[in-house]
């Protein structure tokens, strides 16, 4: 896995910051002012927009804003809202139900996700593309924490913590798909 000792750090700080951002969450795309002059009130609405939350009484502790700046391309990232609830099940809930039922706000959807540290973030992207693959391929696929990618396959899981573990094992499919077409 890591060679290096800095390579050990960086990781080990991933995870102390992970565990620091353990009950947050991101939603990314609300609208400038969307949330008036409190924040806190405003996420206090959220029985309103899932309803499997209602009832269900998730105190946050702070939010916090990060802007969105300029990409790569030149054009302005989403704007992205994180904030902290006081409990981890509260956030769970909170997951499970934007997975059910998409947050829309101004015609648009509203991504909901767990927030990790840039880190383990990047990492996670890395696996976005073969994921795709995979689940195109009718594999199911996801990953669990912090990389570690689940492959459910003809009844069988498979875990895979590099991406070169996964490409040898779709071209090892690939490979045995193609014999047997061939052969028939």
């Amino acid at each position: 896995m890591c060679c290096s000792r800095d390579e050990r750090m960086e990781a080990k700080m991933a995870v102390l910051e992970d565990c620091n951002h353990r009950s947050n969450i991101r939603v990314i795309g609300l609208s400038e002012g969307s949330e008036g002059s409190d924040a806190v009130a405003f996420f206090t609405g959220l029985p309103v927009w899932f309803p499997s939350l209602v009832g269900k009484n998730c105190e946050i502790a702070r939010p916090c804003h990060i802007y969105g700046d300029k990409n790569d391309s030149g054009g302005h990232r989403p704007r992205t809202q994180i904030f902290s609830l006081l409990r981890y099940p509260d956030r769970q809930a909170i997951l499970q139900a934007a997975r059910k039922y998409p947050l829309i706000m101004d015609g648009k959807e509203i991504p909901v996700f767990t927030d990790y540290s840039k880190h383990t973030a990047q990492h996670r992207k890395n696996f976005s593309q073969p994921i795709k693959h995979v689940r195109d391929n009718g594999v199911q696929a996801f990953l669990l924490y912090p990389v570690r990618l689940k492959l459910i396959h003809e009844s069988k899981a498979h875990l895979l913590w590099q991406l070169s573990n996964l490409w040898t094992r779709c071209a090892r499919s690939a490979h045995r798909v193609t014999s047997t077409d061939s052969n028939n």
